[in-house]
């Protein structure tokens, strides 16, 4: 889709992209400057625009502000990370379990806050006002006792790392949001016996990846799609490709799920810290 399209669309967000993208050449209290969008702004498939690094200025893309230390935050951005180029083993390497998924939702929440408001349904405003979904996700369990706490934690990192990386393979894919929705989005809180509550925090947690990953995949350039599927196919076994095999366009939605979940299975392996 076009970029007049998505302002047909979406006619309430593009003047606070070109605000952000105002915003992103003025100096950080750090005294450095943050990501600077290029003269052709990267599309995004549904929501925007997304700030190039370096290319305004004449320099090549790269994953930090220009002229000045690296960001946490925008190392946590993949498509600040993943080379533009065919797939390499030695690429590969320097990029091996370097993703954190809870500080790349707060960098998605940050860097991304227009296409994951629209996409959440929400207002960039109430997005931000508890400093970001995860931020009140992860409030609502240490607010508890130490037991229940502990439990809820661990399945609200488990379900936000999986909604992330479903959400990303997917996205990198070139889907549609309202595809990926189809396939993943939890509409109840998962099965919990032993505590409702945690059902519900599982449920917030992976919608709140998915979308935070659908976003990121969705923001890679061409070739960084080319590099990341490369380094997906070094992971597929002969019987994979077996199964998978057969023409895309007739598979069944199950197939689909199927081939998601085995590929974010893949990328969790590959580039996210255990």
């Amino acid at each position: 889709m076009g970029a007049e399209s998505e302002m047909e669309l979406y006619p309430e967000l593009f003047p606070e992209v070109t605000q952000e993208l105002a915003l992103a050449k003025e100096p950080s209290s750090q005294g450095y400057l943050r990501p600077a969008p290029s003269r052709a702004h990267m599309v995004f498939p549904r929501f925007g625009y997304l700030p190039r690094s370096g290319e305004a200025h004449g320099q090549s893309r790269g994953p930090v502000g220009i002229g000045g230390p690296p960001s946490r935050r925008n190392s946590m951005i993949f498509a600040f990370r993943i080379p533009e180029a065919p797939y390499s083993d030695e690429a590969l390497e320097r990029l091996h379990k370097f993703f954190e998924v809870i500080e790349g939702i707060h960098a998605t929440v940050e860097i991304f806050k227009i296409p994951l408001a629209a996409i959440l349904g929400v207002s960039t405003e109430l997005l931000l006002a508890v400093g970001g979904p995860i931020a009140g996700l992860l409030g609502t369990f240490l607010a508890l006792g130490a037991g229940y706490a502990s439990a809820r934690a661990d399945i609200a990192k488990k379900r936000v790392k999986m909604g992330f990386a479903e959400g990303f393979v997917s996205g990198a894919d070139g889907r549609k949001w309202s595809f990926v929705k189809s396939l993943f989005w939890k509409w109840a809180p998962e099965v919990n016996y032993f505590d409702a509550e945690a059902g519900r925090i599982g449920q917030k947690a992976f919608n709140l990846g998915l979308a935070s990953g659908f976003v990121q995949g969705s923001a890679l350039t061409a070739k960084q799609k080319e590099f990341f599927w490369g380094s997906i196919a070094t992971t597929l076994t002969r019987g994979d490709r077996m199964y998978y095999a057969g023409p895309r366009d007739s598979w069944p939605k199950r197939l689909w799920v199927d081939w998601y979940i085995k590929v974010a299975t893949n990328f969790i392996k590959l580039y996210v810290k255990d």
